[in-house]
């Protein structure tokens, strides 16, 4: 059966304005340690079922968590293109009504949060980090 990580990955990786900036770079839960940036990586952070009385959840509440990372070092600013792909991103899922992607049908999706991230562990070049989240009620 499809899943939510289905439907996730066939609109990021079918929208030409996010594989334009990171090409086919575009992973569930996490992405090979050696991959070069930048990249997308999303995970479900929660799903709560919408339970009746006279049954099981016909339609899930699903908190996704869409994380953008770019290196410093790059044709232009790492700043720049984490908040290109972030727009990018936003835009594919800020407002979803009755859609469908790989067998999955979303009823309504909207954009929760944002916050930005700077890893310098690696010395001055780093990774510049967007964590973005979007409920996603799904029908079940």
């Amino acid at each position: 059966m499809a899943s939510i990580y289905d439907y996730i990955y066939s609109k990021l990786s079918n929208a030409a304005t996010v594989t334009a900036l990171t090409s086919t770079r575009i992973y569930p839960q996490v992405a090979p340690q050696a991959e070069s940036r930048p990249l997308i990586v999303f995970n479900v952070i929660s799903n709560v079922p919408t339970n009746t009385k006279s049954g099981g959840s016909t339609l899930d509440a699903i908190r996704v968590q869409i994380t953008c990372l770019a290196d410093s070092v790059d044709e232009y600013n790492g700043q720049d293109k984490i908040n290109a792909i972030g727009e990018a991103v936003r835009a594919l899922f800020e407002f979803i009504q009755n859609d469908t992607a790989a067998s999955v049908t979303i009823q309504q999706s909207f954009f929760e949060s944002e916050s930005n991230a700077f890893d310098q562990t690696g010395g001055l070049d780093g990774t510049y980090m967007k964590f973005m989240d979007f409920i996603f009620w799904q029908k079940r």
